[in-house]
C-alpha cells in the first residue's frame, strides 16, 4: 500500500503529466506553453548545470517583404523544463542576434559574444557574462574583431570557451578562421597547426565524453560545408565519418548529450534561397543515423538547441520557419527525450562541523512500477531530516526560485525547489533514505519531480538556527 506522502507525489505527476504517453527513445515531443521569448530568430541559448535553467538572450524578428529588423531583444529569458519566465536585470547587454553563447561551468558563468547590433546594420566584438542573477561587460583591449555568426562553446578539460569563426557583414562581407579561448580575465588568439576554413552559421558543442569540441557545418566561401571537426585545445582535426550524414547546411542547430555520447543536429539553411531543412540526425559510436520520429519540428533555420543535463533532454527553440506565415518568425519549443529516466543534482547545500548534506539515488534512476530510493547523505550521526518534493525549481508559492534562506537565519543556504510535501526520516550513520513506489502509469514517463532536504542540528555555523540544506536534485521518470 502507497504511503501519504507517495501518494501525493503520485497524484501531482500524474495531475501534471501531459503528452508523456506518446514518449519512445529519442522522440520530440511539443511543448505547451503560455508565454515565450518575443524574438525568436538568431537568439542565442545555453543550459546553466547549476541553476538547472536554460538561459536565452536576444533575438530578433524580421518583417518580410521589406526586410526590416523588428524589435532586436536585450531580453534575458529562462526555461525551467515547462515554461518560459522573463529574467529581470537591472543591467543588461544591448540588443542583439546571431550572436554566440556557452556555458562555464568551473565558474558558473555564461559566456557571450558578438552579434549584430540593434540597428541590425554592425556586428559587435563586446564580451558579457550572466551568473544568473547579473550580467557584466568584461570586454578586454585584445580580443576576437567584431563578427556575427560565429560558434562558442565551452572546454570543460581546460576550462575555457573556445570561439572559431564567424562573419563581418556589416564590415564588408570577410569570413574568419581563427581560434580564440576566453579564460575569465582575457581572450588569447591560438596558432593551430590546422584550421578549418573559414567560415559563419556553423555549430559547435562541447563533446565532455572524449574531452574535445565539435564543430559542423557552416557557410563557407561560395559553398556549404558538411564537415566536422574537432579541438582538442592545441589543435583541430577534421573527423572522417564513414556512410551517410547530414547534407550541407548553415544557420542549423545542434547539442551533446553526454549520457549517451550522441550530438544531435537539426534543421538548418541548405542555400540557393531553398526552404530551411527539418531534418534529425544524430551521430553515435562514430556513425550518423537520421531519427525520422513524428512528430517533429518544422523546417526551420536560426533555432537555438541545448541539451539540459538536469533533465536528460534536448531543447529546440524558435527560428524561421517559412510555412509559419509571411514573416516566418516561430517561437515554439520542443523537446527530445529518452525514455530512460535519469536522476541529477543541482544547486549546492549549507554544511556544518558534520559536512554538508547531499542527495543521491543508490539504486539508479526512477522507473515504472519500481521503489526509488532517495538518499540523503553528509548528516550528523542522529539527526531529524526533512526530505522536501516539489514540482518546480522555479517558482514556489508565488515567489521565484532560487531563494535566498539568510533572512530566515540560515546565511549561506538556498532553497532550490518549490514544496508540495515533507517526509521527515532518522538519519542513521549520516545517512537516511526514503524509499518511494512509482505508479505503473505510462503517462508518468518522461516526467521531473524535484528534491531537497533540510536537516535540524546543532552542528551548524555561527549566526545559523540549527537548519542545514542540501542540494537540489531532479528525477526524471523512465519506462
Amino acid at each position: 500500500m502507497l504511503t501519504r506522502s507517495e501518494l501525493v507525489i503520485a497524484a501531482t505527476l500524474v495531475a501534471t503529466s501531459t503528452l508523456s504517453c506518446q514518449q519512445v527513445t529519442h522522440q520530440w515531443i511539443p511543448a505547451t506553453t503560455s508565454q515565450a521569448p518575443p524574438s525568436p530568430r538568431g537568439v542565442a541559448m545555453v543550459h546553466d548545470s547549476f541553476r538547472a535553467r536554460v538561459v536565452l538572450f536576444g533575438g530578433c524578428q524580421i518583417d518580410y517583404p521589406q526586410g526590416a529588423i523588428v524589435g532586436a531583444s536585450a531580453e534575458t529569458w529562462e526555461w525551467d523544463g515547462a515554461a518560459w519566465s522573463p529574467r529581470m536585470t537591472a543591467v543588461a547587454p544591448s540588443g542583439r542576434f546571431f550572436h554566440t553563447m556557452a556555458y562555464d561551468s568551473a565558474r558558473r558563468r555564461i559566456v557571450m559574444f558578438g552579434g549584430r547590433d540593434a540597428f541590425g546594420t554592425n556586428p559587435t566584438d563586446t564580451t558579457w557574462e550572466f551568473d544568473g542573477t547579473t550580467w557584466w561587460d568584461v570586454t578586454p583591449s585584445v580580443g576576437p574583431t567584431p563578427r556575427e555568426e560565429a560558434g562558442l562553446a565551452y572546454d570543460a578539460v581546460r576550462e575555457r570557451c573556445v570561439l572559431f569563426g564567424g562573419s563581418t557583414f556589416g564590415g564588408g562581407g570577410n569570413y574568419h578562421d581563427d581560434t580564440w579561448t576566453w579564460d575569465g580575465l582575457q581572450w588569447q588568439q591560438q596558432g593551430p597547426a590546422h584550421s578549418p576554413s573559414a567560415r559563419f552559421g556553423h555549430t559547435m558543442q562541447s563533446d565532455t565524453v572524449h574531452q574535445v569540441v565539435l564543430m559542423h557545418g557552416g557557410a563557407i566561401s561560395g559553398a556549404l560545408a558538411a564537415d566536422l571537426w574537432q579541438w582538442d585545445g592545441v589543435d583541430w582535426s577534421e573527423r572522417s565519418i564513414p556512410g551517410s550524414r547530414p547534407t550541407e547546411r548553415h544557420y542549423h542547430s545542434s547539442a551533446f548529450d553526454p549520457t549517451h555520447d550522441k550530438l544531435v543536429l537539426f534543421g538548418g539553411d541548405p542555400g540557393g534561397y531553398q526552404a530551411p531543412i527539418g531534418d534529425t540526425w544524430e551521430l553515435t559510436s562514430g556513425t550518423w543515423a537520421e531519427n525520422l520520429s513524428v512528430p517533429s519540428p518544422s523546417p526551420r533555420r536560426y533555432a537555438a538547441m541545448v541539451f539540459d543535463t538536469v533533465r536528460r533532454e534536448f531543447v529546440l527553440f524558435g527560428g524561421q520557419d517559412m510555412g509559419a506565415g509571411p514573416n516566418g518568425n516561430t517561437a515554439d519549443t520542443w523537446t527530445l527525450r529518452t525514455d530512460e529516466g535519469g536522476f541529477a543534482t543541482f544547486g549546492s547545500g549549507c554544511g556544518g562541523s558534520s559536512g554538508t548534506p547531499a542527495l543521491g539515488a543508490p539504486a539508479g534512476e526512477p522507473r515504472l512500477g519500481q521503489m526509488f530510493r532517495i538518499e540523503v547523505s553528509g548528516l550528523p550521526a542522529l539527526a531529524i531530516t526533512g526530505l522536501i518534493f516539489g514540482g518546480s525549481n522555479s517558482q514556489d508559492g508565488g515567489g521565484a526560485l532560487p531563494r535566498d534562506l539568510a533572512l530566515l537565519g540560515m546565511p549561506g543556504c538556498t532553497q532550490w525547489v518549490s514544496t508540495i510535501s515533507t517526509d521527515l526520516l532518522l538519519a542513521v550513520g549520516g545517512i537516511a533514505s526514503r524509499d518511494i513506489g512509482i505508479p505503473n502509469v505510462p503517462t508518468l514517463i518522461g516526467m521531473h519531480a524535484y528534491f531537497q532536504a533540510a536537516t535540524f542540528t546543532t552542528n551548524v555555523p555561527a549566526g545559523n538556527i540549527g537548519v542545514l540544506v542540501s542540494d537540489a536534485a531532479c528525477a526524471t521518470i523512465g519506462s
